[in-house]
């Protein structure tokens, strides 16, 4: 069914027979393992000679699934997997899904269709997630070594995941762009704004406990958010004082 709001296929995901060969589309399906209905499951997909219509079980990562050319390659089955197995069997997992997906959704087709579109893109896109890949890996790693506790194994989870995130990705980012700055003058970070950045940091961690433990939705998914912003923020903010200090120190000799 097309779903004339969105611009996409909802439901049964078949693709229309005037479909030429080559054309790129979306389909979303409901995910039903969500409280929420308006939350889905999206797929990509190349309409080729041989096209025959994807299974309703549900799709993968919408990016990734782009990137790496079927919702069958190793990459989206784990991220699959581990959605099911993993984060969806406890009320923590559930709700952090929950503002990922609102967030995620928001701008991921667009990401995709841009992806699809381009041998080149396709491929440096796969350079730039296997990183992330590996990351995710490790946060599940440390998941199950924690699966005694599922909601402590995925807040365990999602600070790893936050924290490599940062430090992997945004931290370079933010230096590269501090480097006009660099040159001018010798920035500084204050431990004040580390500080107080932290108590935030530490303040979410608490409201989480406390969302988890009076199963209380809204909390947890507000918590979630500004927990994976602090964690990222104190981050960057951290990595980036330690490495200015080292640098500029070793000019000072």
């Amino acid at each position: 069914m097309y779903d004339s709001s969105s611009g996409y296929l909802v439901g049964t995901p078949y693709l229309p027979l005037t479909a030429a060969i080559g054309e790129h589309w979306i389909y979303a399906i409901p995910d039903t393992n969500l409280d929420q209905a308006f939350y889905y499951w999206w797929g990509w997909y190349t309409v080729s000679a041989g096209y025959s219509p994807p299974s309703t079980t549900g799709g993968g990562c919408f990016i990734a699934t782009a990137t790496f050319g079927s919702e069958l390659s190793p990459e989206v089955q784990f991220l699959r997997n581990f959605r099911e197995t993993a984060v969806m069997s406890s009320f923590t997992g559930r709700q952090f899904v929950a503002w990922f997906n609102t967030a995620y959704y928001s701008f991921s087709p667009t990401v995709a269709s841009s992806v699809a579109s381009s041998e080149a893109t396709r491929d440096w896109m796969k350079g730039s997630l296997y990183p992330m890949m590996g990351i995710l890996h490790l946060g599940a790693d440390a998941y199950f070594l924690l699966s005694f506790s599922p909601d402590l194994g995925i807040i365990v989870f999602v600070l790893l995941v936050s924290f490599l995130m940062s430090l992997v990705y945004l931290t370079p980012t933010v230096l590269i762009a501090m480097t006009p700055i660099l040159v001018l003058k010798k920035p500084s970070i204050s431990t004040k704004t580390v500080k107080v950045t932290g108590v935030v940091w530490f303040g979410c961690i608490l409201a989480i406990v406390i969302a988890a433990v009076a199963q209380i939705p809204l909390m947890m998914m507000a918590s979630g958010f500004a927990l994976v912003g602090s964690t990222v923020f104190l981050t960057i903010l951290g990595a980036t004082k330690l490495l200015l200090e080292h640098w500029f120190s070793k000019d000072t000799r």
